[in-house]
């Protein structure tokens, strides 16, 4: 771990571990249940596994017909690039849900203090992760020692105790 951040996990009253699949098409089956649970189209729901696999499949024949089709479509429609690394993918997504939950967290009265600089591998091994999986992030919770704290004068503002039904 970086210098200072096993004091900040030592000492906040929770941290948060945030992992990644980097192989995302393993949920497929467990997509089309809950697609299925929620009323989409079955047609729909029986496409949902070669659209998984070409968007989000592993090895080197997807990645090349990934890779074709969207340099294939650019001239015709808007494409994105394919990146060949699920990991990247899962990154994005779990720093999107890490920053939902950093911002909520904040709405709330706490602070959060986003890490890296750790080491993953013992980390994962520690809490038992699964192969697979990677951990971009962990992110550490709590209130603010500080009496001065700018964040309860703002919130405070917003919500007034008089207010707030405990």
């Amino acid at each position: 771990m970086s210098p200072g951040n096993d004091k900040h996990v030592l000492t906040s009253a929770c941290t948060i571990i945030f992992a990644g699949d980097s192989d995302p098409a393993r949920n497929t089956r467990k997509l089309m249940e809950l697609e299925t649970a929620h009323g989409a189209k079955p047609s729909y729901v029986s496409s949902l596994p070669s659209k998984i696999t070409l968007l989000l499949g592993k090895g080197k024949l997807a990645n090349r017909i990934r890779a074709l089709g969207s340099h294939l479509m650019s001239p015709l429609s808007p494409s994105p690039i394919i990146r060949p690394d699920n990991e990247a993918w899962g990154g994005k997504n779990v720093g999107l849900a890490a920053m939902s939950f950093m911002l909520s967290a904040t709405a709330h009265g706490l602070r959060t203090l986003p890490m890296e600089g750790f080491d993953e591998r013992r980390l994962a091994a520690a809490l038992d992760i699964p192969d697979g999986y990677s951990v971009p992030i962990m992110i550490c919770v709590g209130h603010s020692n500080d009496p001065n704290d700018p964040l309860k004068a703002v919130l405070n503002q917003i919500f007034p105790r008089n207010n707030i039904n405990h």
